[in-house]
């Protein structure tokens, strides 16, 4: 059975961004419609692409909403 997908190992690192909201004390949030759970938006860091610009993207294709360049600041890196 022939299959195009990249394999990985358990340990091998996925690069991925997010955003993380706090305001008021308040996370935010998102939901897809006609789902139970709840998700920080973000995804996984393509290729030659930088993690402001997978955040960027991201935002985009989950909210349909333009990120404010400057208003991203990086909290870390973390593992696990």
């Amino acid at each position: 059975m022939s299959n195009d997908r990249p394999t990985y190992a358990l340990n091998d690192p996925i690069q991925k961004s997010a955003l993380v909201t706090v305001r008021d004390g308040k996370l935010l949030v998102a939901r897809s419609y006609g789902k139970d759970a709840f998700y920080v938006p973000g995804g996984k860091i393509e290729t030659d692409e930088t993690a402001e610009q997978a955040l960027e993207r991201e935002v985009q294709e989950e909210l349909a909403t333009k990120l404010v360049e400057e208003s991203a600041v990086e909290l870390g890196v973390f593992t696990g």
